[in-house]
């Protein structure tokens, strides 16, 4: 499946940091801020954190209430796409809808990468498997994922870029389809997140086995030439994902450390050749 990429617009003034801060959160630059702005400061970083949160709770709702239980095992899988006919590897595009999310979940941190006219928060590229009897492995690849660096961190805000590593990342699909609505993860994930302003990069994999990120893929009418949703989970127990490695540091305790378990969240509006995107039947 094909998602797309984040960045951030320049600022007025043509300072690109200032132009980062302020698509991120709207905050004072001054460092002796009197304490009716330091309040505003904090009020303003609870927002961004609230962005990642919000995207995360739609997300960990839509995999609540719509994924087949946990013991139903996928035998069977059918693909369909229009303008493509089956068997066949078919290209798919995909842009976040909103904000994309990364929460923390050892220490009261977030991440938002967030829309502007540069494009989506997260894009990438890649194929789906068009056919009928597939076995659920590798349903989907992306080529490419994307983020609209920079990102922003909190405690900070702290622009932070983010990238995908070990490209391909697949999709299984690893529960039978439900009202339209099929359970699935990314595999193969790797993230890399650098905040060069506070000397900190680290690495993201999965916990002792490669990478995964869990979810929902609900399908579009047929016919619609609407995009399908594939919904990324924020709960923990949908992912394995955790900081592997500090490539730079030290990095602030506040912020993030070795081993610290990660999730992230938010929506992707997916679509093929003819702009509908794959209908996925798993039983």
């Amino acid at each position: 499946m094909k998602l797309e990429a984040f960045s951030f617009r320049g600022s007025a003034t043509g300072n690109p940091e200032e132009s980062i801060l302020h698509n991120a959160v709207s905050v004072p630059t001054s460092r002796t801020s009197p304490p009716s702005e330091m309040k505003g400061k904090e009020t303003d970083m609870r927002k961004i954190a609230r962005k990642a949160m919000t995207v995360s709770a739609v997300a960990v709702a839509a995999a609540a209430l719509t994924a087949a239980p946990a013991s139903a095992a996928v035998t069977d899988v059918d693909v369909t796409m229009a303008g493509v006919t089956a068997p066949a590897n078919g290209d798919v595009t995909g842009a976040s809808d909103g904000n994309v999310g990364g929460l923390n979940q050892n220490r009261p941190s977030a991440l938002s990468c967030q829309p502007d006219a540069n494009g989506p928060a997260l894009s990438a590229a890649g194929t789906v498997r068009v056919e009928n009897n597939q076995n659920g492995v590798d349903v989907a690849s992306l080529s490419s994922v994307n983020f609209n660096n920079p990102c922003t961190a909190v405690p900070g805000p702290v622009p932070t870029n983010v990238s995908a590593g070990n490209l391909p990342w697949g999709m299984d699909v690893t529960d039978p389809t439900s009202g339209g609505v099929t359970a699935g993860k990314l595999t193969g994930v790797e993230i890399v997140l650098d905040a060069p302003s506070i000397g900190c990069t680290v690495r993201i994999t999965g916990d002792g086995a490669p990478g995964y990120i869990g979810g929902t893929y609900t399908n579009p009418a047929a016919g619609s030439g609407d995009p399908g949703v594939l919904a990324l989970s924020n709960n923990g127990a949908d992912n394995n994902l955790i900081v592997s490695e500090i490539i730079a540091g030290p990095c602030p305790v506040s912020l993030i450390q070795l081993g610290d378990r990660m999730t992230v969240s938010g929506t992707v509006d997916v679509s093929g050749p003819s702009s509908e995107g794959p209908i996925i039947n798993a039983s």
